[in-house]
């Protein structure tokens, strides 16, 4: 991610290229999976830090089966969880796009933030992808 996003930015969508809170790092993690798996990334859990979401992104293939088909997108440091509808077609597969305005953090410092696709019968292939920085 280093060589697209200059040093001390974060990426937004909706925002642009936001500059990081000072002292802060910028924390980047991805991941794709088969047709139907369960897809899951996270933001480790570093000593001292406190993990800050600033968006997320998650896109499917076209399911094989029937259209549409629906999945709970859930993005969960452990004690406290946020749920998001993504909704597969046969036409266009799924995509959904977060990007907050205020960050989500963590509970506390060394906590860990996971973003999760479940797995859906029948869906496509899916990556997701989440965002933030460590401060």
């Amino acid at each position: 991610m280093a060589a697209l996003v200059p040093a001390g930015r974060i990426p937004n969508i909706a925002f642009g290229l936001l500059p990081l809170p000072k002292g802060a790092e910028a924390a980047y993690s991805s991941s794709t999976g088969a047709a139907g798996a369960q897809v899951q990334v996270s933001i480790a859990a570093v000593a001292a830090k406190r993990c800050h979401i600033t968006g997320f992104t998650v896109t499917t293939a076209p399911p094989s089966g029937s259209s549409p088909l629906g999945a709970l997108v859930t993005l969960t440091d452990g004690n406290w969880t946020q749920n998001w509808q993504l909704t597969e077609t046969v036409s266009a597969g799924g995509w959904l796009d977060k990007e907050f305005l205020y960050p989500l953090f963590a509970t506390g410092p060394n906590t860990a933030v996971t973003l999760t696709l479940p797995a859906v019968t029948g869906g496509g292939a899916g990556a997701v992808e989440l965002h933030g920085y460590l401060l």
